[in-house]
């Protein structure tokens, strides 16, 4: 059963070869969670890629390797984010690439049909 964990953070993966971490180091913590596990002093930024890895130990003290590295994308957090972009709405769409099934619009009973 787990009984501590740590895990790196780091915006280069390269990093993680080295057992490194640039964005964040828990260091060895004590407890059993391993889901969901939220960090309090991380500061990460908007669409940026960040890599992790983790280690555990179990209730006899053995500490396991090093995971292989993976990693997660930050999503755009604030209108600024965004940086110009445009959405592309459903009403600039040319009609030969308009989906309208029947349960939501006009379209024939078979889905297929453009409204």
């Amino acid at each position: 059963m787990q009984a501590a964990y740590r895990i790196l953070v780091a915006d280069d993966s390269a990093l993680l070869v080295n057992d490194k971490a640039n964005i964040w180091d828990s260091k060895k913590l004590s407890a059993s969670d391993n889901q969901q596990v939220l960090p309090k002093d991380i500061h990460i930024k908007p669409a940026t890629k960040y890599y992790w890895k983790i280690m555990v130990w179990d209730q006899k003290g053995n500490q396991s390797a090093f995971s292989r590295p993976a990693s997660w994308r930050t999503g755009l957090w604030n209108a600024e984010d965004w940086k110009g972009a445009r959405w592309i709405a459903y009403s600039e769409l040319p009609d030969s690439n308009k989906y309208v099934p029947l349960m939501h619009g006009s379209g024939k009973k078979s889905g297929g049909e453009a409204a």
